[in-house]
């Protein structure tokens, strides 16, 4: 595919800028892949945060400990990380922007090194999502139009495309998450202040697109409770919020009012919101709080986060 118009995604672009920095900072950044300890932190989980400068960071996801230590960096196969995500197997799959070299890496569970490689099929891919059965899907920005590419489970070259949205008005691909019943929700965003994003569902049988019609702009992040629950962050409004929908409503119950835009997000079973933002903090939700109950400052320009038992 012609690439003319892009060389890093959104996410990367906006947090190098942040940074102050030209977006080749991956090449000054210091690699390591010497976990410490984490003994401590194996019961709590971990969470593990996209650095789009370079690497996945490991940190302690109990939201009572503040500001945790990094425990440590995966780098091999995390060149520049834009979307991560933790299956139900404990597998963990980075997607990395990072044309024309753009992948999405695999690693076992606790590895520090990705046992496949997918590089078949991605332009400017963002966001990754797997479903139950180990299906693939990665949001990507195709010439014109958001592309949602599908890897069936094992297999390292795409099934099925489809094209979400076409990227009038400046649409941007945002992230990805599953309903109660397995379909995959997929958010976009714009750029252009009072431009309204969307978040579509995609049947993962019939890859048939509809729209959620949801009431209010929507940010690039998004994720789900085990009750069904949908969080979608806002862009352009002030204060920051992310929106929670109860299931199958278009209008949201409570909002949780955050200290800057949100990049990426991952939400737990119970309702755990974890969410970095384009402050360069991270913030943490308990459940049903409306407030961030703790904030901390990781290394690097975090886009997105996943949760894992332990690493």
């Amino acid at each position: 595919m012609a690439r003319y118009h892009r060389v890093i995604g959104p996410l990367a672009i906006f947090v190098a800028a942040a940074l102050g920095t030209a977006p080749v900072i991956a090449s000054a950044i210091v690699r390591h892949e010497t976990l410490r300890s984490m003994a401590a932190s194996a019961s709590k989980g971990v969470l593990l945060l996209a650095n789009a400068s370079g690497g996945v960071l490991i940190y302690s996801s109990d939201i009572r400990e503040k500001n945790p230590p990094l425990l440590g960096t995966i780098t091999t196969g995390a060149p520049r990380p834009t979307g991560v995500w933790v299956d139900r197997h404990q597998t963990l799959y980075v997607v990395n922007d990072d044309f024309p070299n753009s992948s999405i890496s695999e690693y076992k569970h606790g590895s520090m090194k990705p046992f496949r490689t997918i590089t078949a099929g991605l332009s400017s891919p963002q966001h990754v999502a797997v479903g139950n059965d180990g299906t693939v899907y990665v949001d990507d920005i195709g010439i014109g139009t958001i592309v949602l590419t599908v890897y069936a489970p094992g297999s390292t070259t795409p099934t099925q495309t489809v094209n979400v949205e076409a990227q009038s008005g400046g649409h941007q691909a945002g992230g990805l998450a599953f309903d109660p019943n397995g379909n995959l929700l997929v958010a976009t965003f714009t750029e252009d202040f009072g431009g309204q994003g969307e978040v579509f569902r995609i049947d993962p049988k019939t890859f048939t697109v509809s729209n959620l019609n949801l009431q209010s702009d929507q940010g690039p992040a998004i994720g789900t409770d085990a009750a069904g629950n949908l969080y979608v962050a806002q862009k352009h409004v002030s204060p920051h919020q992310i929106l929670v929908y109860p299931p199958g409503k278009t209008t949201p119950s409570r909002s949780l009012f955050n200290h800057g835009y949100v990049f990426g997000m991952t939400v737990s079973h119970n309702g755990t919101v974890y969410a970095p933002t384009f402050q360069l903090v991270t913030s943490e939700f308990a459940p049903g709080a409306t407030q961030p109950t703790n904030e901390f400052d990781p290394q690097g320009g975090v886009v997105d986060a996943a949760l894992a038992s332990s690493w």
